[in-house]
């Protein structure tokens, strides 16, 4: 027994080193994600991400209490994440480009994403 479960942590191993994805575990998984929009402006977002069979399967993005700018962007992200991000694996999603009209915030996103990526992964 542990002779494969030895053979399969390393396959796995092998096939992320290689670029192969490995499977995420389903699960609800959340980033707080900070970032810089401009200069002396701090902001996050809190990005939760329901991840099945590699999948996202739901998505919401917070903004910031109190930073009118951080709500705004996460409201726009959440009017556009169903049509767009749910159904998608996390890379696809990250291919996407901008979600919202800021660079920043989509660059946030992004970065979330990728950290629930390796949370997923890491299970």
């Amino acid at each position: 027994m542990k002779k494969v479960l030895f053979g399969g942590l390393a396959a796995s191993v092998i096939l992320s080193a290689c670029g192969t994805p490995v499977a995420m575990s389903d699960g609800t998984y959340t980033q707080h994600q900070t970032y810089s929009p401009a200069e002396n402006a701090s902001f996050y977002i809190d990005v939760t991400a329901v991840i099945a069979n590699d999948l996202i399967t739901d998505i919401a993005v917070t903004g910031q209490p109190g930073a009118k700018l951080a709500e705004t962007y996460a409201t726009e992200f959440n009017a556009n994440l169903s049509k767009d991000i749910v159904g998608k694996s996390i890379t696809k999603a990250k291919s996407m480009g901008r979600v919202s009209g800021a660079s920043a915030t989509s660059q946030a996103f992004q970065d979330a994403l990728t950290a629930i990526a390796d949370q997923a992964t890491a299970q």
